[in-house]
């Protein structure tokens, strides 16, 4: 919306981030395993620029609970779910929003995902696959501190960013600037596992 109200801005994405896991397995029976992880992930982020730069930074941390169907001791698919939680850190670099320079707007969201994969297994170690949907994952209670006071970064005509104090009503102008972090992640892991730990 913000590319569209202002011709000659632009938008880029990095798509790519890194994930690190620490996880807890359990056999329940030559078949089936029971796991539990808890990661953080890094990277992701996008920025806006218009005569100006405006950063939007996830920070992913989740922890997820998935059940593995074993065929045999080297393949195996998993299925599980759990929650990710965000903090979005979005970074006024040019003072877009007229409060001042290189400003942090902030808002935390925790959102479910569900998760599949496939893991091929030797020794020690295994590669994983997997495919992972964020689900309704929209942050729009970005804040700030202006003079002592808890501000909401909004939109002002679809194209002007700007503040409104928390708890003041927005204009028929003006929207809570929101940043959507749902969508699919397809992710490739190396995982060593502490046998018998």
């Amino acid at each position: 919306m913000l590319q569209q109200g202002n011709p000659g801005s632009q938008i880029t994405y990095t798509k790519t981030s890194g994930r690190f896991q620490l996880f807890y397995e359990r056999d329940l029976s030559k078949k089936y395993t029971l796991g539990l992880s808890g990661e953080f992930e890094k990277g992701g982020g996008a920025k806006w620029d218009n005569n100006g730069t405006l950063s939007v930074d996830p920070k992913h941390k989740a922890a997820n609970v998935y059940l593995r169907r074993n065929f045999g001791r080297h393949f195996g698919l998993y299925l599980g779910g759990g929650a990710d939680m965000v903090s979005l850190h979005v970074v006024d670099q040019a003072n877009m929003a007229g409060v001042g320079g290189n400003v942090l707007f902030k808002s935390d969201v925790t959102v479910p995902h569900a998760e599949a994969g496939v893991a091929l297994s030797a020794g020690n170690f295994s590669l994983r696959f997997s495919l992972r949907k964020i689900l309704a994952a929209e942050s729009s209670g970005l804040t700030t501190t202006v003079n002592g006071s808890k501000a909401r970064l909004i939109i002002k005509n679809g194209k002007t960013l700007s503040t409104k104090a928390v708890g003041q009503p927005l204009g028929a102008n003006e929207q809570l600037y929101k940043a959507d972090l749902g969508g699919t992640a397809a992710a490739v892991s190396l995982v060593y596992s502490f046998a018998n730990w």
